[in-house]
């Protein structure tokens, strides 16, 4: 029965839930560049955002321990007529995880204050998929 495991085929097993709305602070356009200055990445605003990515939400798990781990950190949002920023996500609901995340008001003033967004309250945006 080795070959065999399961009786009726091999479970089917579901894709993960992408989060269609997500909690937490926005990084604009002049917020992305400060921190790809900061890893010495300044190209284009394209390459920021890839750069921006992939190593801002390490140093801030390194700075925050007690931040949430959810699996997306970065996401794309629109914000008014502003068009397309990036969302530093605390919370999600692509998770049940990611839905009762616990967020501590006094660690959020300090992330947003580490962000460059000091005087931003955390909010809920939709996350935008496929957007340009």
């Amino acid at each position: 029965m080795l070959g065999h495991p399961y009786k009726d085929g091999a479970p089917i097993v579901g894709m993960r839930s992408s989060p269609k709305m997500a909690f937490g602070f926005v990084l604009g356009p002049t917020e992305r560049r400060r921190w790809a200055v900061w890893y010495e990445m300044e190209k284009e605003l394209q390459a920021n955002d890839v750069v921006v990515i992939s190593y801002l939400p390490g140093l801030m798990y390194a700075e925050f321990p007690q931040l949430p781990r959810l699996r997306q950190r970065l996401l794309p949002v629109r914000v008014g007529e502003r068009g397309k920023e990036y969302l530093f996500v605390l919370r999600d609901d692509g998770t049940a995880r990611g839905m009762v995340a616990h967020t501590d008001p006094a660690l959020m003033k300090q992330v947003a204050k580490r962000l460059g967004v000091p005087g931003q309250e955390a909010r809920w945006y939709r996350v935008l998929y496929n957007a340009k």
